[in-house]
């Protein structure tokens, strides 16, 4: 799967470094970035007792859901052309199909 990287997740990483070091100083992820299926991905550097496991999914949880970015189920009626077209750009592309509409449609809009 693609790796997608963006300026702006550097944000994100300073975010939830932030709060993680709130529960232990030592905590921090590093190398934020978003696969072409719209998942987040990073590396995290920790070691945690069971009880500092909960706050650490939700800390991460609760900054990621901020971004407003989930994707949704959306259905549109295209041409066979169109959706010829758009599987084999993204087996080309090593992408999903929803990922490389995704794209496109942010590109024109």
């Amino acid at each position: 799967m693609r790796k997608i990287y963006s300026k702006d997740y550097a944000h994100l990483e300073k975010a939830i470094n932030r709060k993680l070091q709130k529960v232990d100083r030592h905590y921090g992820i590093r190398n934020l970035y978003r696969n072409s299926a719209g998942r987040y991905r990073f590396e995290l550097k920790v070691s945690i007792n069971p009880g500092d496991e909960a706050k650490l999914h939700g800390i991460v949880r609760e900054v990621l859901r901020e971004l407003g970015e989930r994707p949704v189920q959306a259905k549109y009626y295209l041409p066979e052309s169109i959706v010829a077209r758009v599987k084999l750009q993204a087996e080309k592309k090593g992408v999903s199909q929803s990922a490389l509409v995704a794209e496109c449609l942010a590109e024109s809009l």
